[in-house]
């Protein structure tokens, strides 16, 4: 997609959202063993920085955390997190589902934050 003219920032953050969600597909099962090590996080920014980036309608010399604050998209990182405590909590209460994603994602928003 090019950086001008092109599509809206609105069909181009559904493009990305589209990617994160398989790349996120089975997060619970795999993401622990992918966010265990810096390297893989950094394969994971990677695979998300193009799609940020293209959102936000930035050049390549913008840095991955800047392109998802200007794109409003949150680091995928912090989403494999917040799907890998939704899955722990859900399990430990049983499979009752009360608020756990909001729960998870106010805690995903205050870590983002720090």
């Amino acid at each position: 997609m090019p950086n001008k003219r092109g599509p809206k920032s609105r069909s181009r953050r559904q493009l990305v959202n589209v990617g994160n969600s398989i790349i996120r597909y089975g997060v619970a099962t795999w993401g622990r063993w992918v966010l265990d090590k810096e390297t893989h996080r950094k394969s994971v920014q990677r695979a998300h920085r193009p799609g940020a980036l293209r959102v936000a309608s930035a050049f390549q010399t913008v840095s991955y955390d800047a392109a998802c604050v200007v794109a409003n998209t949150t680091p995928l990182v912090l989403l494999m997190q917040e799907d890998i405590r939704c899955h722990d909590e859900k399990v430990a209460s049983g499979g009752v589902q009360s608020d756990i994603r909001k729960r998870q994602r106010e805690e995903t928003m205050r870590r983002w934050q720090d």
